[in-house]
């Protein structure tokens, strides 16, 4: 069986994706490639499909947020296709700094699925804070506002259980007081003891995906330093670390200080 990697991107143009596309490309990684375009011209799915990637062409329902939609989509082309693993991120601002199966064959053990810390609790990130309130409400905030926030932006693992927990978050997302709701509602699932019971929910020490919007954000440090859960990773001019070697995706890179050297890297 092969392994893929699949994203889902709205109203991006080819020099927005290109950092995640030639990442990719230069990662190690040997499978499908695939990436799904809502409502893009035929100029950029030729020029992803130029890098080697299958791009799947579709509408977009502008009642779901891309957030959602995407899930929704990237679960049907998965439960079409039977693959060994699957990782799926976020598009425009995520780049791998290795090849991700290898992660997943070395570290899953027993898991189905991982994802990673944001090294923040509820109560202490106030976009996360907020979401999960407007999202659930009070009775469901008070039981998740101490809990560490785990990022619905970079997803591996079994492609049967991976393709499941999209149409899971499809189903949960759809209808909610609030569009973006993707992560709240992942964040939900896992206080389930059947969900804590297959996913990995990866320390940054693990190395599995580096957050930059909580770890490397200049303009929100200074306020969320006091509460972090991990060391803060750095940079070192090639790749981005933590104290114990170098996560395979960064995401959220266009946040930080390194954005230009990242995309020159990966440019």
């Amino acid at each position: 069986m092969t392994d893929c990697i699949i994203g889902g991107c709205y109203n991006y143009n080819y020099d927005q994706i290109k950092y995640w596309v030639n990442s990719i490309n230069r990662c190690g990684f040997e499978g499908d490639k695939v990436l799904i375009l809502f409502n893009a011209s035929d100029e950029l799915a030729e020029q992803v499909s130029d890098q080697g990637f299958d791009v799947i062409m579709s509408d977009m329902d502008m009642n779901v947020a891309p957030h959602v939609m995407r899930f929704m989509a990237i679960h049907e082309y998965l439960s079409q296709n039977d693959y060994r693993y699957v990782v799926t991120t976020d598009v425009r601002d995520v780049v791998f700094q290795s090849n991700p199966i290898d992660w997943l064959v070395n570290n899953l053990g027993d898991k189905k699925v991982v994802v990673g810390s944001e090294c923040l609790k509820y109560k202490d990130e106030p976009w996360g804070d907020n979401n999960i309130k407007e999202t659930f409400g009070d009775y469901v905030y008070n039981k998740m506002k101490d809990n560490t926030i785990y990022n619905v932006g970079v997803i591996g693992g079994y492609g049967k259980y991976v393709s499941d927990l999209c149409l899971d978050l499809t189903v949960n997302t759809v209808n909610r007081p609030i569009k973006i709701c993707d992560q709240a509602v992942f964040n939900f699932l896992a206080l389930n003891q059947m969900y804590k019971d297959q996913i990995f929910l990866a320390d940054l020490q693990d190395n599995w995906a580096v957050q930059l919007g909580t770890l490397a954000d200049p303009r929100k440090m200074d306020y969320f330093r006091p509460n972090l859960l991990e060391p803060e990773p750095t940079f070192d001019g090639t790749h981005v670390n933590t104290t114990t070697g170098t996560p395979v995706v960064a995401h959220q890179y266009d946040r930080t200080n390194w954005r230009g050297k990242i995309e020159a890297i990966y440019g």
